[in-house]
C-alpha cells in the first residue's frame, strides 16, 4: 500500500513541473528537453583574451522558470575548436546541446 501511495504522490508532483523533461547525459555534457521556447540569448560584449575561448552564456530551465547562466572563458586547446552550446527545436520541444571541444 505504501508503494502505491508513494508512486501516486510522485506522479502527481511530476505533473506540476511544467515543460521540463528529465535531463540526459549526452556525449558532451547534460542535454535538456523542455516544452517552452527559451528566451532570446543576451548580447554580451566579450574581450578577446590570448589563449582563451569564450563559452557563451545561455538560458537554463531550472524546473520552474528560465534562468540565465553567464558565459565563461575556456582555456584554449590546441588542435581543437570550441563548438558553442545551443538550443535546437525538436518538434514541439527544445533541446539544449551543450558546448564542447572538437578536434580539427
Amino acid at each position: 500500500m505504501t508503494k502505491v501511495v508513494t508512486s501516486m504522490l510522485l506522479a502527481s508532483l511530476l505533473a506540476f513541473v511544467p515543460g521540463c523533461l528529465a535531463p540526459s547525459r549526452g556525449v558532451y555534457g547534460y542535454s535538456y528537453r523542455v516544452e517552452s521556447e527559451p528566451p532570446p540569448a543576451r548580447r554580451v560584449v566579450v574581450e578577446q583574451r590570448q589563449g582563451y575561448v569564450y563559452s557563451e552564456g545561455n538560458w537554463h530551465w531550472n524546473g520552474r522558470r528560465w534562468a540565465w547562466v553567464d558565459g565563461s572563458y575556456q582555456t584554449e586547446r590546441h588542435g581543437n575548436v570550441y563548438i558553442q552550446g545551443r538550443w535546437v527545436r525538436d518538434g514541439r520541444r527544445w533541446q539544449w546541446n551543450p558546448g564542447h571541444w572538437r578536434a580539427m
